[in-house]
């Protein structure tokens, strides 16, 4: 064969492998498209809220891909514990900030954040260091005022007694007169 022949041939064969390659891809695209196209994706049944009991009813199927699982009620321990993500923030509607009125350590928390409150419930107990003090400075200065009455009342027995012995003459005025100063 001349080379001329020979590339003739060669083209030709050429032309046909492109030919039957570009018809065999789109057949295999065609046949993925379909192979797709002939299972339908069925969705989840709804959930169906029952309207006279306020009830919410799931199908067998629903219950089965969400693994549901019925057991007998047994009482246990809760646990106070939840973890979460999120913005914890408190009301501002509903928050009171307090504070003491003194220094003082608190010994015994009554209530907790959370607990309902009513006017005049306890919310702590606490030792109150300036209350301690002055009611420490209080009992000294009354200690202190009991015995100066104390010694005014002897005072005015004196000088009553004093008044006495000074009409009968038993003292010297100028001993009345010490025992009046002394009074007063």
């Amino acid at each position: 064969m001349s080379d001329v022949a020979n590339w003739q041939n060669h083209a030709h064969w050429k032309r046909h492998l492109v030919v039957g390659g570009g018809l065999g891809l789109v057949g295999l695209l065609f046949g993925f498209w379909i192979g797709t196209r002939s299972q339908p994706v069925t969705p989840p049944p709804p959930i169906q809220e029952s309207a006279q009991e306020k009830l919410i009813e799931l199908s067998l199927e629903t219950q089965r891909s969400a693994d549901l699982k019925i057991t007998e009620v047994v009482e246990r321990p809760l646990e106070r514990t939840l973890v979460a993500t999120g913005v914890l923030a408190p009301d501002q509607n509903r928050l009171a900030h307090i504070g003491p009125l003194a220094r003082g350590v608190v010994e015994q928390v009554l209530a907790q954040i959370g607990d309902r409150v009513r006017v005049d419930d306890p919310l702590l107990i606490y030792d109150n260091i300036e209350l301690g003090v002055l009611i420490g400075e209080y009992l000294v200065i009354k200690a202190e005022i009991k015995r100066e009455q104390a010694q005014a009342e002897v005072a005015k027995r004196y000088l009553a007694r004093a008044e006495a012995l000074l009409m009968e003459e038993a003292i010297a005025r100028r001993e009345y007169e010490l025992r009046d100063a002394q009074y007063k």
